[in-house]
């Protein structure tokens, strides 16, 4: 039985040291100090420490926070878990932004918190290019004379530009919440049409009304 109960034990020792050493995310071992018990090769190569130096240091030293917050997280890890983004220090003074997953577990020698932590670099890269492109194209959209839109699926009014407004005689926020203000300002000869075929690159011949009752010639309809 002892025997069965060591291999068991020793099996799932040598299985969480191929996860540990194979996973590209940094994972610690951290007391309730805060100190670091334990680390694996990827902590190694992203902080640029050896793993010498990390066990003789305190997650503290990694954090670019003050220690009453650093604290508050990690009774919160031990109490019920917890998920959170923050920014981690390197041994050359770099500093990164990464997503960390904490929950504490009571051992036989004391409590201890399991820390997985991920880099996220790319992943904030990508949200700043988002972000300006987001900015790039109401910029453009707006500044622009002839009414942009977008439409999902379902024909619901995601964005329309101010040139909308000059041209259909309607506020973007009644748009917005009644869609159906769109097809009612087209001409009746040509509203079952353009209707039909709004998803397809067509013209409104007869053209729109506004809210003074006036026709208007329209700009063609057209979708991406």
């Amino acid at each position: 039985m002892l025997r069965k109960k060591f291999r068991t034990a020793s099996e799932r020792l040598e299985k969480y040291s191929l996860f540990s050493e194979h996973s590209r995310d940094i994972i610690l071992f951290v007391r309730p100090d805060g100190r670091i018990v334990e680390c694996n090769q990827a902590a190694v190569k992203i902080y640029g420490y050896s793993k010498e130096e990390l066990l003789t240091m305190n997650v503290y030293e990694l954090r670019n926070e003050d220690n009453d917050y650093v604290n508050s997280q990690i009774q919160n890890a031990m109490n019920e878990g917890i998920l959170f983004e923050t920014y981690h220090r390197k041994k050359d003074g770099t500093v990164f932004p990464i997503e960390v997953s904490s929950r504490g577990v009571e051992l036989k020698d004391g409590p201890i918190i399991l820390s997985i932590i991920r880099d996220v670099t790319d992943r904030k890269h990508m949200e700043d290019d988002l972000v300006a492109s987001d900015r790039k194209f109401k910029l453009l959209a707006e500044s622009i004379n002839e009414v942009f839109g977008l439409v999902d699926s379902k024909h619901n009014i995601l964005y329309v530009n101010p040139a909308f407004e000059e041209i259909w005689g309607i506020s973007r926020s009644e748009i917005y919440k009644n869609p159906g203000l769109f097809f009612e300002a087209i001409h009746p000869e040509d509203r079952k049409r353009t209707i039909d075929v709004f998803f397809e690159e067509e013209y409104v011949n007869k053209g729109i009304i506004n809210e003074q009752g006036e026709w208007r010639n329209s700009p063609r309809v057209s979708h991406l």
